[in-house]
């Protein structure tokens, strides 16, 4: 039995409208780092985000949803 709790935690993303091409970059290879984790080792358990999502806290027109 594996007794092994597997977490995946993130944190302040800071999405900017402003430097999207670039997060695009290093999201796409955090998300291919996470996918080749999970190939090899199983997915995660559970997966926290915590601290700011978007544009450094802040809320306007250009970063709704």
């Amino acid at each position: 039995m594996n007794n092994i709790l597997k977490i995946l935690h993130l944190s302040d993303l800071h999405l900017d409208i402003d430097v999207l091409r670039e997060q695009r970059i290093v999201l796409g290879a955090l998300f291919k780092d996470i996918r080749a984790v999970v190939a090899a080792q199983g997915a995660y358990d559970l997966v926290f985000f915590t601290g700011d999502l978007v544009l450094r806290g802040a809320y306007n027109d250009a970063n709704k949803a």
